[in-house]
């Protein structure tokens, strides 16, 4: 099976989005800002992969903690605009080969989004088990998806309104409007319960599960965001 990380078709957030050098300012905020207390708790080492890395605003923030890293996308336009971008991070270009042919290990691997982009749990399996030959000893996968709240809650920054009645199923494609971008994404719906099967299936090891929510020192008008968390971190492990 070959993995489509990026479906042009689809108009994900992370084709979308990742073409945007800065990182979110929005609820979006809420999947990076505790990125670097993770960093501290569980990476040992410094050699981190940004798989998917898009126009690299997740490789820099890698980068501002520590970390030395390398930048990996499916497309050429989004891996140009990041080695124009950022200095002292190493961007590749992914071909089909990418898995056989790179020898190295790492102590993190960093997944932002992307597993929103694969259209069936074999093809999220697939790649958490070619992501997991890449890991160094102790090494661990720093993974975020959407959490099942994401869809049906009111947030600062992403309007669900178009989706939030009706009943999805897993592998559906759900439209939200992302209002700091003035731009309607689609993503595909994997429920929390289907990563988790995915990583089981792939023999991986569940650390932590983290569902960061709006905190009054983040000084956001946070709506549903105080209670609930639009995203899911999980650091796993072999």
């Amino acid at each position: 099976m070959t993995i489509n990380i990026q479906n042009d078709s689809l108009n994900t957030p992370s084709h979308i989005l990742k073409t945007i050098s800065s990182l979110p300012i929005g609820t979006g905020f809420l999947a990076f800002r505790d990125i670097g207390t993770i960093i501290d708790q569980y990476i040992k080492g410094v050699k981190a992969l940004d798989f998917g890395c898009g126009a690299g605003r997740s490789s820099r923030l890698l980068k501002e903690h520590g970390l030395n890293v390398i930048g990996v996308d499916t497309s050429v336009d989004m891996i140009n605009q990041a080695r124009n971008i950022s200095k002292g991070i190493k961007y590749i270009l992914i071909e089909k080969n990418f898995f056989k042919n790179i020898d190295d290990q790492f102590d993190l691997i960093f997944v932002s989004f992307v597993l929103m982009e694969l259209s069936s749990t074999q093809e999220i399996t697939m790649l958490i088990n070619n992501l997991s030959s890449l890991l160094a000893e102790n090494g661990k996968i720093i993974l975020i998806v959407a959490s099942d709240d994401l869809y049906n809650s009111n947030w600062l920054s992403i309007d669900t309104r178009s989706c939030a009645n009706s009943v999805k199923h897993s592998g559906d494609i759900i439209s939200v409007y992302l209002k700091d971008y003035e731009v309607t994404v689609n993503d595909y719906f994997w429920k929390e319960s289907d990563c988790e099967e995915c990583f089981k299936q792939s023999n991986m090891v569940l650390l932590e599960k983290l569902k960061p929510l709006g905190l009054p020192s983040d000084e956001k008008i946070w709506v549903d965001e105080y209670d609930k968390s639009p995203f899911v971190i999980y650091i796993l492990s072999k």
